[in-house]
């Protein structure tokens, strides 16, 4: 990437395998991350943390996922934890991707994970 003169590079942590279980984290996931991390870095390629793309963990969708309001600290513990852990190699971070497509994709017409699809036709 350094060769083809990338000076940003935006990329996704996978909740999932950072914590498998509710407040379970993952030594090994965060080494692996950081070593991504720390090769682009000294590579002079400045990373784009992003903490949510599309993805929950399945104990997550369980609970009801961001349907239920009291998940919510669910979602921080995880993001407390990612900018505990990984802060010192990122400057510039992605809270959720595209929270519209993951709304309306995911919640409103269903073709998305979690696949709740409350549109009523002719939605789309």
């Amino acid at each position: 990437m350094a060769s083809l003169g990338i000076q940003t590079y935006r990329f996704g942590v996978e909740w999932a395998r950072l914590e498998p279980q509710p407040g379970v984290f993952s030594d090994e996931a965060f080494s692996h991350y950081r070593d991504e991390l720390t090769a682009l870095r000294d590579k002079g390629i400045r990373p784009l943390l992003t903490l949510h793309h599309f993805n929950n963990p399945r104990w997550f969708e369980a609970l009801g996922a961001f349907e239920r309001a009291d998940n919510v600290a669910h979602f921080l513990r995880f993001v407390e934890r990612v900018v505990t852990e990984l802060g010192d190699l990122v400057e510039d971070w992605c809270t959720i991707n595209e929270p519209n497509v993951y709304a309306t994709f995911g919640y409103l017409l269903g073709r998305f994970p979690p696949g709740v699809g409350r549109c009523r036709e002719p939605c789309g």
